[in-house]
């Protein structure tokens, strides 16, 4: 049975840490003092990006009747692939999460490239935040005292910084591209964002996903978060 009070407790620890991040991103970029920095509508977005990816997924990924193609009849390793989940699911989530970033710098006033990761990383905490949630609410057994606080852990930490790190990226890329003359430019900036994203987003996934304890979704968050704070201090 899951414990209605531990999953809001989990959900609050989720929110709570949430909050500790925007301090920070905040502390280091004044990023409420920008005009029209609308944090409450990029939250929202964020969030909205949660329920539009799982329905897709959940289209693309778990509805079988999709899988009944001539080209996924004749190659079942394909349907079966671990990697082709984990490539698609990262690829839904960081293409309407660009979109979302993409709207986000039209609507605030960006005078640096990096100022588009501050709101790359925003979107992608509301993301965790919401994805933490429904996490929490599906997966949580209270019976299991140690599964439990694994996953709250793995889900408010890891999970967070994760795609702060992923959608930071695309961010910074996407703000890049808009100082671009060219409008090829400007589109293989943007593509070169998503693909970054798209890698280390799919690394991450199966990492989790094939049981490769802490070590190694902790080594992509630290590589990809140095990254973004070396863009940030300069």
């Amino acid at each position: 049975m899951i414990s209605f009070t531990i999953v809001i407790s989990a959900v609050a620890i989720s929110f709570l840490i949430a909050l500790f991040w925007l301090a920070i991103i905040n502390y280091s970029t004044n990023f409420l003092e920008w005009k029209n920095n609308n944090i409450f509508s990029l939250a929202i977005g964020g969030i909205a990006v949660v329920g539009i990816a799982g329905i897709l997924e959940f289209i693309l990924l778990e509805d079988k009747y999709l899988f009944s193609s001539n080209i996924l009849e004749t190659n079942h390793l394909l349907e079966n692939s671990l990697l082709f989940y984990v490539v698609i699911a990262a690829l839904i989530e960081e293409s309407l999460k660009g979109i979302v970033i993409w709207w986000g710098i039209k609507k605030v006033v960006v005078k640096k490239a990096k100022d588009g990761m501050i709101i790359g990383m925003i979107i992608g905490l509301s993301f965790a935040v919401a994805e933490n949630g429904i996490y929490f609410a599906t997966q949580i057994d209270s019976s299991s005292i140690g599964e439990v606080f694994n996953l709250i852990i793995a889900r408010t930490i890891f999970s967070s910084i994760a795609h702060m790190v992923f959608s930071g990226i695309l961010g910074f890329f996407i703000a890049r591209g808009g100082y671009c003359q060219r409008n090829l430019d400007k589109i293989l900036l943007i593509l070169l964002g998503l693909f970054f994203s798209v890698l280390i987003h799919t690394i991450f996934n199966a990492s989790v996903a094939i049981g490769a304890s802490y070590w190694l979704p902790v080594v992509i968050i630290v590589m990809g978060g140095t990254g973004v704070l070396f863009i940030l201090r300069r």
